[in-house]
């Protein structure tokens, strides 16, 4: 009858756990198969509020508490999730604070940040325990076969969108770099999409696994952190001059906004910032494999949603903070062509911009083999191997007949980044963890999803409306 009530005490308080200070761990473990009334450290445990999730991540970073042993699969699935956020999307955050203000921009990643940890952690966590190796499974385990249709449609089209921004910065980064005063070469546009598409691309999306991309993501991730550093450093000598200017609106920096079409476009933008969902199935399963358990992936969302944010505020205010109100989309063109630092920094970002590439397109040609396969059979290397193919080369004409479809496919981004960040991490959680959890706990995760995902289908409908 003792062991009877400690299952279920013990599954009920092995997630919280992780949001817990360290200190209040050891009493959780020592008085959770007690068959006395709660204690009050237990009691406390039941009310955590749903702010203590980024607390863990405080503690882990200032006590190092990973071992050795796990240090290389952790950082490997830490990369491999930054690596799928950090895109060019983040091009556009000093855009993004030049549109709604430093501080609500600055509020707006923070939210960004929090909801993607804990929808990250609810799909690993829910991958693991259901045993779905892929998003259409875990999203619709019992649906019909149009739900997870629809479930890898979203994801396909999710990912080649993706690959496909990639590719057109891609283009519009070494186009500027061939026609620099330091090379000047006589190179089109048009041949170096082509030629990125076919020789890096190509090669680097055919693993299926993360075997190989799982080296790419830490120099796609370098390339974007040494971009941010380079932003921020340069960033007093360029508001300097910005201060120096003839027109008020050209000094003056907005703060803030209060303006609900600029703050809902902000927020999608940010949501589709910290978007790394679509590889968080097979990074759970990586980190199952390795020995890890569910602290573990709680840890790696934490680490690389902590690593975004810092990489995208060095990012968003520094661009900011240099060119004021005559910010661009892609404040990288800000840059004049004849800075020599702006040209290493238009070469690092094309570096990462092309790696990001195979990195989006990987889960998303995973959901298209998924989907051609049919139910029960396995999708053979040759059909693999078809879907890169055509993914590739028809992203690669789009990027080269048309300069203009960052708009449209940062639009489809967001409405897709609503469905994969909240909308079904929040189904996820309640068919997988919400019994076994304090109904306090679980009312505010259901809560914080599901009040953010009508924010992000508002900010979508607004948009396509266009205000």
């Amino acid at each position: 009858m003792e062991k009877a009530v400690c299952a279920p005490i013990a599954a009920e308080c092995d997630w919280v756990r992780e949001y817990l200070p360290l200190k209040s761990r050891g009493r959780l473990r020592s008085g959770s198969c007690s068959t006395r009334s709660p204690s009050p450290s237990q009691e406390s445990i039941r009310s955590v509020p749903s702010v203590a999730f980024l607390e863990e991540g405080l503690e882990v970073a200032a006590l190092g508490r990973a071992r050795g042993s796990d240090a290389g699969p952790l950082c490997r699935a830490v990369f491999a999730l930054a690596s799928s956020a950090m895109g060019a999307g983040c091009l556009s955050l000093p855009f993004m604070l030049r549109s709604c203000g430093v501080a609500s921009g600055f509020l707006m990643l923070l939210l960004g940040a929090s909801l993607a940890h804990l929808s990250l952690t609810v799909l690993m966590d829910g991958a693991v325990r259901t045993g779905c190796s892929r998003m259409a499974e875990l999203v619709a385990p019992s649906g019909s076969v149009g739900a997870r249709a629809f479930v890898d449609m979203v994801m396909a089209t999710f990912g080649i969108s993706a690959m496909l921004c990639n590719l057109i910065f891609a283009g519009n980064f070494f186009s500027g770099i061939a026609h620099s005063p330091l090379l000047n070469l006589d190179v089109s546009r048009d041949r170096l999409i082509a030629a990125i598409s076919a020789f890096v691309v190509w090669p680097l999306s055919l693993g299926r696994g993360k075997s190989v991309l799982r080296h790419v993501s830490f120099l796609s991730v370098a390339a974007i952190c040494l971009t941010a550093v380079i932003v921020a450093c340069k960033a007093p000598a360029y508001a300097a001059v910005r201060s120096a200017a003839t027109l008020p609106e050209d000094r003056e920096l907005k703060r803030w906004s209060s303006d609900p079409y600029t703050l809902l476009q902000s927020f999608s933008i940010a949501l589709f910032a910290f978007n790394a969902h679509a590889n968080a199935v097979p990074t759970a399963h990586t980190l199952a494999r390795s020995g890890g358990d569910s602290r573990q992936m709680v840890r790696v969302s934490l680490c690389s949603v902590c690593v975004e944010l810092v990489v995208y505020s060095l990012i968003g205010i520094g661009g900011y903070l240099s060119f004021g109100s005559t910010t661009k989309q892609d404040f990288i063109l800000n840059y004049p062509d004849d800075d020599p630092l702006m040209f290493f920094v238009r070469c690092i970002s094309g570096v990462a911009v092309c790696l990001g590439a195979p990195i989006n397109l990987s889960p998303a040609a995973s959901s298209l083999t998924g989907l051609l396969s049919g139910k029960g059979q396995a999708a053979s290397r040759s059909l693999h191997v078809l879907v890169v193919t055509l993914a590739i080369a028809g992203s690669a004409c789009v990027a080269i007949c048309s300069e203009s479809i960052a708009d449209v496919t940062g639009l489809l981004g967001a409405s897709f980044a609503t469905l994969i960040v909240l909308a079904w991490p929040a189904s996820v959680y309640r068919r997988v963890r919400l019994r076994s959890h304090p109904p306090r706990l679980a009312r505010c995760v259901l809560g914080s999803l599901g009040c953010a995902a009508l924010l992000g289908f508002a900010a979508f409908a607004c948009q396509v409306l266009g205000h």
